[in-house]
């Protein structure tokens, strides 16, 4: 059962930091679109500002990749450590849900990790 609550804690926290950084920068374009016509731009400032914004696109962009490629990076270590605490037994079944043959039988959108775990409490 104790690897049932690992399991499930890290599945938890997964989707906790997913839901995080989502909310995060969803709301920020949302903000910024509320504040243009509030600020009352004129012409001129509008064009700066766009110039400004294509002046860093790229550069976000490729931030926003490199976060997200580091978060894969930690994600499959913290995996890979979890599954060496398994049993030969737990070990298949873990990766049975990582291959996706467990997701193929639940749907084709169906998370890789379980999100709830039957764990007694």
């Amino acid at each position: 059962m104790n690897i049932q609550r690992t399991l499930l804690t890290i599945a938890t926290l997964g989707i906790a930091t997913t839901s995080l950084h989502a909310q995060s920068t969803a709301d920020r374009p949302r903000a910024k679109a509320a504040m243009w016509p509030a600020l009352g731009l004129s012409e001129s400032q509008q064009s700066r500002v766009k110039t400004i914004h294509a002046k860093y696109a790229g550069s976000v962009k490729a931030a926003q990749q490199q976060a997200k490629d580091s978060a894969a990076k930690i994600n499959d270590t913290e995996l890979a450590e979890v599954r060496n605490i398994l049993t030969s037994d737990q070990q298949q079944t873990f990766d049975s849900y990582m291959t996706g043959k467990k997701r193929a039988k639940r749907g084709a959108g169906a998370r890789l990790m379980p999100v709830k775990i039957g764990i007694p409490e």
